[in-house]
């Protein structure tokens, strides 16, 4: 999946998923957004907060 399909299935914009992604940066976001992502990646909520 693109980000661009990434962002559209979680409803915010390119943009925002870019710093979202970006390692460099520290970027807040919402539980309601942190849900839309992990429904639209299909994996658990808490996939997308286990760090390596």
């Amino acid at each position: 999946m693109t980000q661009e399909q990434l962002a559209e299935k979680a409803g915010i914009s390119l943009g925002f998923l870019s710093q979202i992604e970006a390692p460099n940066l520290s970027v807040g976001m919402s539980l309601a957004t942190l849900l839309s992502i992990a429904e639209a990646l299909q994996v658990p909520p808490s996939k997308l907060l286990e760090f390596d």
